[in-house]
This record gives C-alpha cells, sequence and structure tokens, in this order.
C-alpha cells in the first residue's frame, strides 16, 4: 500500500472521530451556538421530509437568532424581493450579510441589530439553513417564471380571438394583421 493510499485509510477512519469529538467539545465549549445549531437542523430535517414549508426559514432565524427584525430578501436583477415576491429595501442602519451559492449572489440576510458574534453567528446559522433558503429562492424563480407566461398567453389569447372573429375575412388580411401585430410586438421590445 503506498502512501497516499495509506492517507486516504487514515482519513477515512479518522474523519467519523473528528466529527464526534468536534460535537462534545462545541458541547462544551459552545453550548448555546450547539442548540441553537440543532434547532436550525431539526428545521432542516423537517422541510426535506416534508413536514413543515421552507418560506417559513425567515420566522426560524428570527427565533434562533433573537432579531425580529431579520429579513431573507431573495436577488433578483436590480432588486431584492421578498419571500413572497414582493419587493423590498433593508433600512440603513440594518447589517446586510451576502448570501451566495458559489461565486453568484442568490439574496440577503439582514439583522436590525449587529454585533461581531451575532454576524458570525448569523452566518453560522444561514450555512446550516441553505436547503430551505435555496428552495424558497427557486420556489420564488419559478413562481415567476409561471405568472410571466400565463401573463403572455391572455395576451394571445385575446389577438388570437380577435383575429378569428374579427373584421378581416381573408387569409392574406389575417396574414398581414398577424405581421402588423408581431412588428408592434418587436417594436415594444426596444427600449
Amino acid at each position: 500500500m503506498s502512501a497516499t493510499g495509506a492517507a486516504f485509510v487514515t482519513a477515512l477512519v479518522l474523519l467519523p472521530l473528528h466529527r464526534a469529538v468536534d460535537r462534545v467539545v462545541g458541547q462544551v465549549i459552545d453550548r448555546e451556538r450547539y442548540v441553537l445549531h440543532a434547532r436550525v437542523q431539526q428545521f432542516v430535517s423537517d422541510v426535506r421530509d416534508g413536514h413543515t414549508e421552507p418560506e417559513t426559514i425567515q420566522d426560524v432565524l428570527r427565533n434562533v437568532l433573537t432579531d425580529p427584525g431579520l429579513k431573507l430578501p431573495d436577488s433578483r436583477p436590480g432588486q431584492y424581493v421578498d419571500l413572497f415576491g414582493a419587493p423590498t429595501d433593508s433600512s440603513p442602519e440594518a447589517v446586510c450579510i451576502p448570501l451566495r451559492s458559489g461565486i453568484t449572489e442568490v439574496g440577503m440576510m439582514t439583522l436590525s441589530a449587529a454585533s461581531a458574534r451575532r454576524v458570525r453567528r448569523a452566518k453560522d446559522m444561514a450555512r446550516a439553513a441553505r436547503l430551505p433558503i435555496e428552495v424558497t429562492r427557486l420556489r420564488l424563480e419559478l413562481r415567476a417564471a409561471i405568472s410571466l407566461p400565463s401573463a403572455l398567453r391572455a395576451g394571445g389569447r385575446t389577438v388570437g380571438h380577435s383575429e378569428a372573429y374579427g373584421s378581416e375575412s381573408t387569409a392574406s388580411g389575417r396574414r398581414s394583421s398577424r405581421r402588423r401585430s408581431a412588428s408592434r410586438g418587436a417594436e415594444g421590445a426596444m427600449p
């Protein structure tokens, strides 16, 4: 067995031991962090099992971090929206912690009051609650994607209905009407 193989096997054996020691030391040294982390992990487990909706993550984090002004706005191009899709702004005195997925900013956690310890704890809890935060963000994007084509289809049905029952009865008249509608749509899309 080579040195690399031996190091790999040693790491596999010691990893569970490291986790157990870390958990015990965490319980003794920073009991509050351990309890808060356990509450967030229980919530994540409930979301994963389908017992709880992920949109309640904001309330859970408010309770865990004892910050009633905590917000979790989601990032949209040029703006932030709350967990229900309404545009939102943070107050000037709020501390903003960016939430990232890789190099992309996907949202922000705003705290109403901040200290170095509170910011560190909020970052830790956001990492622990990544699943419900991400599921909530994806649901918001899905709702926005579904509502946009629905609005476009509703407008398209009106045009289709007027073309079918309008005053132009010839096929060439319908084609020219479609061309006019298409050119108006293209003009409307330009800034």
